[in-house]
């Protein structure tokens, strides 16, 4: 997490990594569950203006130029693993709002899953 020009590192805590919803354990759900929701009054990931998302391939430095820009809080989440993104298909489930993020990008937009 960056604020206001200085870093952190944000731990999960074992009581929020031990969910067995493949949505709810994922660490951005955890983030908007735990922060943007609850203290910040953040409820829709997709819409709120005070959310702004910087794609992976930027890194931290992306997040480094948006505080730059005049952003005062930013927080860099691991990359969804595809075993988490599997989970979540595998349970009829949808994923959160940016959560995934593809590069180069597909032309298509389907995804198979071969058994």
């Amino acid at each position: 997490m960056l604020l206001d020009e200085n870093w952190y590192r944000l731990k999960i805590g074992t009581e929020c990594a031990q969910s067995t919803d493949p949505v709810k354990s994922l660490n951005v759900s955890i983030l908007e569950d735990r922060l943007l929701k609850p203290i910040l009054g953040i409820e829709d990931m997709r819409a709120d203006p005070r959310l702004d998302y910087v794609p992976g391939m930027h890194g931290l430095r992306g997040l480094e130029e948006r505080a730059e820009e005049g952003w005062r809080l930013m927080i860099g989440c691991y990359p969804t693993s595809m075993q988490e993104m599997y989970a979540v298909a595998d349970n009829d489930k949808v994923m959160p709002p940016k959560s995934i993020w593809f590069d180069p990008k597909v032309r298509s937009g389907i995804f198979l899953k071969l058994r």
